[in-house]
């Protein structure tokens, strides 16, 4: 039995039972006019493409042959078959001018063997202009700004050639310098531009102006405005060289400025550049605060020193209101500290802390800083007791035992043993030797002494 013209592609005959899947690409594009990316294209323009086999033509439709807006809203219009492989389509009406369009082409398309269009083809063009180039627009738009100032002028038609002035004539083709990009104005001479464009076959455009007012730079004030808890020196200067600065305090008369000068009290400045070449610059103001009350600095409770556990400590301030910041690593609470009221210290730490206002009316209180030792424990020692004839290896077992503890036996008026071939196995573990040969006999303090000088004994040894 044989299965001819299935549509998957499939063949079997009784004589072999092999099989094969049709490859065959469809027909293929071989050209089309406008092309992709096209512009300064005719309003009248058909849209035409060329197959590389005979289309069948009841397949071109709307659905297969597209042209489209830049909002992909379909045109209406005829197609038309020059020949087998070629299809034209021509819209309804003329397309608009200056304007994108989209032509798309489907595998719906099919060759009048039945094969379709491999996948979708999409390409775009843009009309011409309306016969008359669009006028030059200016970014940015006229006004007062700070100067130098980078001017770009645009055209909507791609084509154009701009040519603008900036000594008041009149631009033409034949007068003004031809825009290339951006162009800096730098002062009032030159803040008059005048601007038009042309283009192939199109006429010129009208010739547009734009004023801009170039202003020095607002001066700068240092120290910025803002609470300050004495009194202090406030220089002026200005971005743009070639000005000078007149300021006034608290809306009295303007003098020059020579020098910097003293803020010794809640002082609003004001200040202005002027340069011959420019407007006056946009007026600075800056207002400042001088309050010399000062925030209680922290106190902590408990009060530093060695624990032998955990301590909350809790910050506070004498000032009503005051928030407090700290570390608990040494360094500056005033640049990464962390704000709170309780402190959870489990190790040994160094507490450092400053009060602040909220409503930044009072000055940060000076830092507090406060050491707090978390002690080792001894819970045991193994074994407890030894002769006094030979060393002895023993076990000590506590909490919080660091890398570099030292280990002693003390008693009073006695000389300290101090142990040897110490080993710290972990934070609960340690293992050392104790020359006791020759030692008093009786009983002895086990002492261990962490590397941050966190220290513990215990009454637990005896020499016998």
């Amino acid at each position: 039995m044989a299965f001819n013209n299935c549509s998957n592609g499939l063949v079997s005959t009784a004589n072999s039972p092999l099989s094969f899947v049709n490859t065959d690409p469809g027909p293929g594009l071989v050209s089309f006019n406008p092309a992709d990316g096209e512009d300064h294209v005719a309003i009248s323009s058909a849209i035409t493409a060329t197959f590389s086999r005979d289309i069948d033509a009841a397949s071109v439709s709307s659905y297969s042959y597209i042209l489209a807006d830049s909002l992909y809203n379909p045109i209406s219009g005829a197609y038309s078959f020059p020949d087998p492989r070629t299809v034209v389509f021509t819209p309804t009406l003329p397309l608009d001018y200056l304007t994108e369009y989209n032509v798309l082409i489907t595998p719906d398309l099919k060759d009048t063997g039945g094969s379709r269009f491999a996948s979708d083809k999409l390409w775009y063009f843009t009309t011409q202009s309306s016969g008359t180039t669009p006028d030059p627009t200016f970014d940015p738009a006229p006004g007062p700004y700070e100067g130098p100032l980078a001017v770009t002028l645009n055209c909507a038609e791609l084509h154009a050639t701009i040519m603008y002035t900036t000594d008041g004539t009149d631009p033409s083709p034949l007068n003004g310098t031809q825009y290339t990009g951006p162009f800096t104005v730098s002062d009032n001479n030159e803040s008059s531009i005048r601007a038009m464009a042309f283009s192939p076959g199109a006429t010129d455009s009208l010739i547009v102006q734009a004023d801009y007012t170039i202003q020095a730079n607002m001066p700068q004030i240092d120290p910025p405005p803002g609470i300050f808890s004495m009194n202090f020196l406030a220089t002026l200067s200005s971005p743009t060289p070639g000005s000078s600065i007149r300021y006034a305090i608290d809306g009295g008369a303007y003098s020059p400025y020579l020098a910097p000068f003293m803020i010794s009290t809640g002082s609003t400045v004001t200040a202005v550049a002027s340069h011959p070449d420019m407007a006056d610059s946009p007026l600075l103001t800056a207002i400042y605060l001088i309050n010399t009350g000062q925030v209680a600095p922290p106190v902590f409770t408990p009060a530093p020193g060695t624990y032998t556990s955990a301590v909350a400590v809790a910050l506070s301030s004498t000032t009503p209101g005051a928030l407090i910041r700290y570390t608990t690593d040494g360094s500056d609470p005033f640049i990464g500290g962390t704000t709170g009221t309780v402190v959870n210290i489990t190790d040994s730490t160094i507490l450092t802390a400053y009060a602040y206002d909220p409503t930044a009316f009072l000055a940060d209180s000076i830092p507090s800083t406060g050491v707090y030792t978390i002690a080792p424990t001894i819970l045991s020692i193994e074994p407890d007791k030894g002769p006094n004839y030979a060393p002895i290896d023993v076990t000590i077992r506590g909490t919080r035992f660091k890398t570099g503890a030292t280990v002693q036996l003390t008693r009073m008026a006695f000389t300290p043993i101090n142990a040897t071939s110490v080993t710290i196995v972990n934070s609960t573990t340690i293992t050392c030797t104790l020359d006791i040969t020759g030692k008093g006999k009786g009983k002895w303090n086990v002492t261990v002494t962490n590397p941050d000088s966190g220290s513990t004994l215990k009454k637990e040894f005896r020499i016998y």
